[in-house]
Parts: C-alpha cells; structure tokens; sequence
C-alpha cells in the first residue's frame, strides 16, 4: 500500500522509475477524499488516494508494480499529487516551512535531496497557477518536480518522470493535470465540546479479583441512556446518564478479555473478546447465546469488533488473513441472535493489518471507520453495499480509535490521544474537542506514575457512545487512570 510518511521518500521512490508517457486529453474528474482539490486526469487511468497524497498511473498493472516493489517498465507512467493538506502534514515532520511561496519550497526539497543533482529552478505559469519547476537526476532517473502556489487552496506539489530521452514527451500530461486543479482552503475546526460530567477512577492492579478498573476498551448506551462501559479483564461498568456509577457487572464463566460490547434493540448487551468469542450477558453477568468466529475460518486474534443492527442481527467484524500473502481483509459477518451465521460482506482490506471500529446509524446503516482513517467514515447498508465513503477524510488519517453516530445522523469520531471530532451526515466538519494529556503534561512513556485527568484532557481514547440528546460518552485512560466522560456539543 502507498505509506509514503516524507515528500522525500516520495519523490525518491516514485521519481526514480522508468516512465514514458505522451500527453493526453484529460476526460476524468477526481475530487480528494477530503474535497479540497479536484483536478482532472486522463481517460484509462487508473487512480488511488492514501494519506491524503494521490497516485496517477496508465494502468492498474503499472500502480500494481509501483506499490509491491517500485519498480516499473518501459511505457508505464504514473503522477504524484500531494495537496496542501498532504504536503502539511508530511514536510511538517522534516522541518520544512511552508508559507513562503512555491520558489522556498523547491529551494527547501533540493536541500534535502541534494541540490548538485538538479539545474535551476524556473518560474512558470499552468493555468493561472503560478508555478516553479525543475528537473534532475535522482536514484540514476531524470524527473521533474513541481511546486505549484493554489492561492487560498496553498501549496502543493505534484512529481512526473521519465527516461532522459522520454521526459519531454510526460511533462504535458503533469503540466496539463496542473492547469487543471480547483482547490479551497481545508476548514479549520474549532471547539464546540463542553464536558457535562467526568469520572475518574484509578487503575487498580488487584481489579480482577476486587472489582475495580483496569483498561477501558468501549462504551455502549441502551435505549433508556444507561451507559455501559467495558473493563477489559473485570467486566462492564454500568452508569446512569448523570454520570453515577450504578454497578460493575462480573460476567461469569468468561476468561477473555471484553474487545468490544454492543446493545441490541432489545436491550440485550452483547460481547465480543480478541479471539471472536461473542457472547449475550445477563443482568446477573450469566451468559446467554454464544458463537465463535473460530468456527467461522481463520481470523486473526486481535481487532474483533461488534455493533448490533437495527434488524435484530449482530454484526461483527473479524480481520481475515490471507493464505497467500499475509494481506488482511475486514470481513462482516452477520449472524441473528441465535448465533446462525446469515451473510458476510468485505469492508476494507490492509496489506499488513487491518483494523476498524463499527456503528449504526439512525438511518439503519452501517458506519467503519478504519484505524488509519485515510478513506474517512465509510457507511454500508446492511447487506454490505457501499453507500458512502470519505467522511471526514480529512481530518481522520494517523490514528482514529472510536466512533459514534448519534441519533441526528451526525458522526463522532476520535483520534486516539485526542481530539474527538464532530461531523454532520455529509462529512462537513462542525467541530471538535480534546486535548492530549500526553503533549499537555509532557509525559514521558517509560515513567510510572501518570496523572490523573483534568477535563478535556485524553490520553488514549478506547470509545464512544452517544445519549438520546445527542450527548457523547467518552472512555479513556493512561497507564495509572481512566476515565468516563460525558460531553456536550453545539454546532
């Protein structure tokens, strides 16, 4: 898969390929995930977007090559597009300043490559874009790069290349690609969270056997509002709307560890461990129905997730290993409360390790939002058809950990240490809240003691749930606390 994290990696692997390509008339649109660049391109090719940064190639067996080993053959040619919000957030991590115009930038990218490889920069117009272009040698391949000024859309780049004899004949096609691009400014999020309540509880290392709090791993909320909140290795912490705790349910017979816990439209509360265990849990912490995805084929131990649907079924999604190349696939699979296995649908796949949180919507859909979040909130009807994809695409790559639909169709989705962000049903970005506990106390990882939480400060953030009003229920903790948060947004 394209995980470039640096534009120097980038130029450097996809620029110092072999490519010939001639010109050609661009009949396809595309609009980036997070809509803030669209462009056109030519008809045929093929196109992916990962991490906000794009990859253009003639065929899917030159972008096929170009993602297993790097390598293409004469006649394949491929583009890379990095968007403002891309290119941000990559040169931000190598020190690169980007509020000095398209000149600074090359200035900047030839230092860090080496700048004896490449002549001089020349200033140019695509479009109406004012431009600055220059060519070189880099891993024994001549390219050209691009960094082009978008006005309030900002800066970005975009890399072609070719044999020294063919660069004439694929500099067009990029130049062409350029003219073309409509950008807008990213929309900046501000806080619209408050916190209503909060709990906070110390880790205790005798929990299993006292009852107390180890890790939180999610949070559910019944139709009458009673918060659930899963405990790992002790059980569920139940608590009322108002934040008191009302009792820790010991679910009995279970050795696991609790991964995730749904409610049905019953009010039946249902669980899932790492392995694909689920299993239904009594008020008493008895067991009801079970069902094991052991039985099911191969899933991999970790990433278990489960969300009840509004059609009575539980739907639980299980990471399937490939055979073949050790690829994961995100497998749905939906059983009735019987435990009889109905259907099975794919909503994403990973080269190493797949991951993903799930949860319904008002509009009985099914909302996945994967843990690198670079496709947004996907959102698929109950029988695995996608409707939907890149909600809040722009805001969730690098580590989403939770989501939430609440009962106005609107999306809650975190970010591991924080923040919490607030979309409506489109995707448009309304709001956030949160901030990291480990930037704003400067926690060291390998100290023992960590602090406990002052409110809206996260750490790691396990869950989310949504109340009736539209009220978000926060679980969270560091190595020595955890927390229980009830937030409040307005638009």
């Amino acid at each position: 898969m394209f995980r470039l994290t640096t534009i120097v990696c980038l130029v450097a692997v996809l620029l110092a390929v072999p490519m010939a390509a001639l010109a050609q008339d661009l009949t396809e649109t595309y609009t980036t995930l997070d809509g803030t660049l669209t462009f056109d391109y030519p008809g045929g090719w093929v196109i992916q977007e990962e991490f906000g940064s794009i990859l253009i190639a003639n065929s899917q067996e030159t972008l096929d090559a170009l993602m297993d080993t790097g390598e293409m053959s004469a006649g394949q040619a491929a583009i890379a597009v990095l968007p403002p919000a891309a290119l941000e957030a990559q040169f931000s991590m190598i020190g690169v300043v980007l509020d000095q115009g398209p000149a600074a930038l090359v200035d900047q990218y030839m230092a860090l490559v080496g700048e004896e490889s490449f002549d001089q920069p020349e200033e140019l117009t695509l479009g109406d874009k004012p431009a600055v272009r220059v060519s070189g040698a880099l891993g024994g391949e001549t390219q050209t790069l691009y960094a082009i000024d978008l006005g309030e859309g900002g800066l970005a780049m975009v890399a072609v290349a070719a044999l020294a004899d063919e660069i004439d004949g694929v500099r067009p096609t990029g130049e062409a690609i350029i003219a073309s691009m409509d950008a807008k400014p990213l929309a900046v999020p501000t806080e619209t969270g408050a916190v209503v309540w909060q709990q906070v509880f110390e880790v205790n290392e005798e929990a299993m056997v006292s009852g107390g709090y180890d890790q939180l791993t999610a949070v559910a909320v019944g139709p009458d509002d009673t918060i659930y909140v899963a405990g790992g290795i002790v059980g569920i912490h139940v608590f009322e709307p108002d934040g008191t705790e009302r009792e820790t349910i010991r679910v009995q017979d279970f050795f696991g560890f609790v991964n995730d816990l749904a409610i049905d439209p019953d009010g039946r509360l249902w669980i899932v461990d790492f392995s694909g265990g689920v299993s239904q849990v009594n008020a008493d912490g008895s067991l009801g129905a079970s069902l094991s995805l052991s039985e099911m084929g191969e899933v991999f131990s970790f990433g278990v997730k489960l969300a009840a649907g509004p059609d009575g079924n539980l739907y639980v999604l299980a990471p399937i290993t490939s055979a073949e190349d050790d690829s994961q696939s995100g497998e749905v699979m939906v059983f009735d409360p019987a435990g009889q296995l109905l259907r099975s649908f794919t909503v994403g796949s990973d080269e190493f390790y797949y991951e993903a949180e799930l949860a319904f919507g008002p509009d009985g859909n099914l909302y996945v939002l994967e843990l690198y979040g670079q496709a947004g909130v996907k959102v698929f009807d109950t029988e695995g058809n996608l409707l939907a994809e890149g909600l809040g695409a722009a805001s969730l790559f690098g580590g989403a950990s939770a989501l939430a639909v609440a009962p106005d169709g609107s999306v809650y989705a975190a970010m591991q240490q924080s923040p919490i962000y607030h979309f409506a049903p489109d995707g448009t970005l309304l709001g956030r809240f949160g901030d990291s506990q480990f930037a704003l106390a400067e926690i060291d990882f390998s100290q023992e003691d960590f602090p406990a939480f002052e409110p809206g400060q996260f750490y790691e953030i396990s869950g989310l749930g949504v109340l009736s009003n539209g009220d978000v229920v926060v679980a969270d903790g560091n190595p020595s606390f955890v927390q229980v948060v009830r937030v409040a947004f307005s638009e």
